[in-house]
């Protein structure tokens, strides 16, 4: 009965899907669409306080409820061997969990950040930055609306505002544009 977790998959799944460490957490095989390549995001957790009704500080509200996420082909092929690895467990079974079958709590992330980068010699970060890194990728090639809706924010004024900074960036602009113009994004049966 060991943990089955594999930090690097696990960051690599962040950096790839922006997913908050408390949305992460909570995933079952059965939120993995590993045929079609995407990810549910329907509940999220606070420290050992898991959210059915999506209300943790109002993250994940109104149209963006529940969204998808889109998986790229090298992590579906890692997930996928994540699965066999695991001994092809039901829908219901978390992806990754405690040695107890649990939940990983919340101070285990901020224990292995710690460790990766003393093991390093790296400048300390958070788990969070992952998002923030796949935030940046997103803004350089999508319109901010698309970005907004796949880091699950309640409205592109959130996005604008966390990064600005990011959306300022001409090249990023000019991406988006072209983005905007090619969008293919839907939600709720309208265009974003």
């Amino acid at each position: 009965n060991h943990a089955l977790t594999d930090w690097g998959l696990m960051a690599e799944f962040a950096a790839t899907t922006g997913l908050r460490q408390g949305e992460q957490r909570p995933l079952t095989w059965g939120d993995l669409d590993l045929d079609e390549g995407f990810v549910s995001i329907t509940h999220s957790m606070e420290d050992e306080f898991y959210d059915t009704e999506n209300t943790k500080s109002g993250r994940l509200t109104g149209e963006y409820k529940t969204r998808e996420v889109e998986l790229s082909d090298p992590l579906i092929a890692k997930l996928k061997e994540w699965y066999i690895y695991c001994g092809r467990p039901a829908q219901d079974t978390l992806v990754w969990s405690s040695r107890s079958g649990h939940f990983i709590s919340s101070s285990r992330f901020r224990e292995k950040m710690r460790e990766v980068c003393n093991r390093l010699n790296l400048e300390q970060v958070h788990w969070h930055e992952l998002r923030h890194f796949y935030a940046g990728d997103q803004l350089q090639r999508v319109a901010v609306k698309e970005v907004s809706y796949l880091l699950g924010h309640s409205s592109s004024t959130v996005t604008e505002r966390v990064y600005g900074h990011w959306i300022k960036d001409e090249i990023g602009r000019k991406r988006r544009r072209e983005a905007a113009n090619n969008s293919t994004l839907y939600v709720a049966g309208g265009a974003l």
